[in-house]
């Protein structure tokens, strides 16, 4: 296999929607691993730069809703007085 150049991956990236930093983080990460995926050489890079991408923004998306779950919470925790602040004005 002939390794991309930088410019290839990101013309390549640019064509199917991926941003020019997403295709440099891959080609910075295959370049660091000797263009090798799991001990094999990478033999189709192009699918391997879409795979990635969506595996990307997967993970993006799901630490998104669980920022907005924990977020959630603080919110619910924020409005609920806590139980030692109650016993304390009981006592009084």
């Amino acid at each position: 296999m002939r390794i991309p150049t930088l410019d290839e991956v990101k013309a390549f990236a640019a064509a199917n929607g991926i941003a020019a930093d997403m295709a440099e983080d891959f080609h910075n990460y295959c370049d660091a691993t000797g263009w090798r995926y799991r001990g094999s050489v990478i033999v189709n890079w192009r699918s391997m730069l879409i795979s990635w991408y969506r595996a990307r923004k997967r993970n993006a998306l799901k630490e998104a809703a669980q920022l907005a779950h924990f977020d959630a919470k603080d919110d619910e925790r924020a409005e609920k007085p806590s139980p030692r602040s109650a016993s304390s004005a009981w006592r009084r």
